[in-house]
């Protein structure tokens, strides 16, 4: 008698590198101006700007995690992304936010061309 074959994922598409590599980078540069945010309103006396700052580097490590999830094939990770996402958008408007918010909208949105919805699909854990 052999021994069950592991179900075999195909190789994870060139746009799901992108889409979550964009998305790392992102974070990455978002944790950067949270962090210098942080020490600027700090240095200043500034205990409301230096805890918005808080609050905004735990949402990009937020990203991060479901950027990482995404990477390993959960799909829902990438739709609460996407409502993160959109909602950090609608907030920039109003606070003037720079080009990370941008970047983040294209990562999403690489995250949902043809190739990535289909490996998710296949690439989904059976329950």
């Amino acid at each position: 008698m052999s021994a069950p074959r592991a179900a075999t994922h195909p190789p994870r598409p060139t746009a799901l590198h992108i889409g979550v590599g964009l998305m790392v980078f992102t974070c990455l540069l978002g944790l950067t101006f949270g962090i210098l945010g942080f020490v600027d309103a700090s240095d200043h006396g500034d205990e409301e700007g230096a805890a918005l700052f808080l609050i905004a580097a735990a949402v990009v490590v937020v990203d991060l995690v479901l950027a990482i999830l995404v990477w390993f094939g959960r799909m829902w990770a990438r739709t609460v992304l996407t409502v993160i996402v959109i909602g950090n958008m609608l907030l920039g408007i109003f606070t003037g936010q720079g080009p990370t918010g941008l970047l983040a909208v294209a990562a999403v949105a690489v995250l949902y061309l043809k190739p990535c919805t289909e490996w998710l699909q296949e690439a989904r854990p059976s329950e």
